[in-house]
């Protein structure tokens, strides 16, 4: 169980500060979101230039709830290539056993992500 979250829903056990480290797109690797204190949103505080227009400011990952000790679903902000146009897409994220890193998995699309804490 992941310290700070329990089965009543409670998502703040994501809050702070985590970096896309590795997974598909890895023009996007370096990125940084900050997950708010309530745990629900996830905003872009840092991210590499790239070809699908992502911007310091995004709401990158919406909606934010928890499915199972560990285990959360939430609405991932999606820009097409060239033209930023957005989108969401629903994916799951799973807290390491540590509470240290996250992997993100998009059932719909095959893709993963690999996120770690920072401070």
């Amino acid at each position: 169980m992941l310290a700070g979250c329990s089965s009543s829903g409670d998502v703040s056990g994501l809050a702070g500060s985590w970096e896309r480290t590795g997974g598909d797109f890895s023009v996007l690797q370096g990125m940084v979101v900050e997950v708010d204190d309530a745990g629900t949103t996830a905003t872009i505080t840092s991210v590499p230039d790239n070809p699908f227009r992502f911007t310091v400011g995004d709401a990158k990952w919406r909606s934010i709830t928890e499915a199972d000790d560990g285990t959360y679903t939430f609405d991932d902000l999606v820009r097409e290539e060239n033209t930023g146009a957005e989108s969401t897409v629903e994916g799951i994220i799973t807290v390491a056993d540590d509470g240290e890193s996250l992997e993100i998995a998009f059932p719909t699309t095959g893709t993963t992500q690999t996120w770690t804490r920072i401070p």
